[in-house]
């Protein structure tokens, strides 16, 4: 898919610096927080740009959005939760979304990436998406919890899915090391 959105050369920003510090006063001494560790008034600063979704496993191999804030609901024009994120991807690119989200869950890491993405308005973007792995509550359903922020200007571009949002592969990513190492950088889908 043809982003629209001309190539940059990205950086971590300090907002998502700041979730990462934010996601690690989680732990209280764990490697990975809970779902139930996430606690909403804990988190004002970053509650408008989260995304909450479930991570695959072998049973349900989706990802499944639960929570959006308002800011980024704002910035897509519309709200996704229930959706399946991969819904959102063309299909060449599910099976390393989906293994890059596995390993995030198995190793243990969090990842950083700028993605390109369609809006509904009929623009694109570059997304900032900072993610980190929640683990299982008490339904054994383990989470990945993301801060998602706007990384460049708007330009005017069509829609690319039947869904009316579209998201493309990452243009820049990197895992980040949560205390059990990163995988290769280049995650292969099983």
């Amino acid at each position: 898919m043809d982003s629209g959105v001309a190539p940059q050369t990205f950086s971590r920003t300090e907002g998502s610096r700041a979730f990462e510090a934010f996601w690690r006063s989680l732990r209280d001494g764990k490697l990975i927080p809970s779902r139930d560790d996430f606690r909403p008034a804990k988190a004002r600063r970053f509650l408008g740009d989260i995304v909450l979704m479930e991570a695959p496993d072998e049973q349900n191999p989706t990802l499944r959005i639960r929570v959006t804030g308002q800011r980024f609901d704002n910035l897509l024009g519309t709200n996704l939760t229930g959706q399946d994120h991969l819904d959102f991807m063309p299909d060449e690119f599910r099976p390393g979304v989906l293994a890059t989200a596995r390993k995030m869950v198995e190793l243990p890491c969090g990842l950083w990436q700028i993605s390109p993405a369609h809006l509904v308005r009929g623009y694109a973007t570059n997304l900032e998406i900072t993610a980190f792995p929640l683990c299982a509550d008490e339904g054994g359903r383990q989470y990945l919890l993301s801060q998602i922020l706007p990384a460049g200007g708007l330009k005017p571009a069509s829609l690319p899915t039947n869904y009316g949002v579209g998201i493309d592969t990452a243009v820049t990513h990197e895992f980040i090391d949560i205390g059990a190492g990163v995988p290769e950088l280049r995650v292969e889908a099983a």
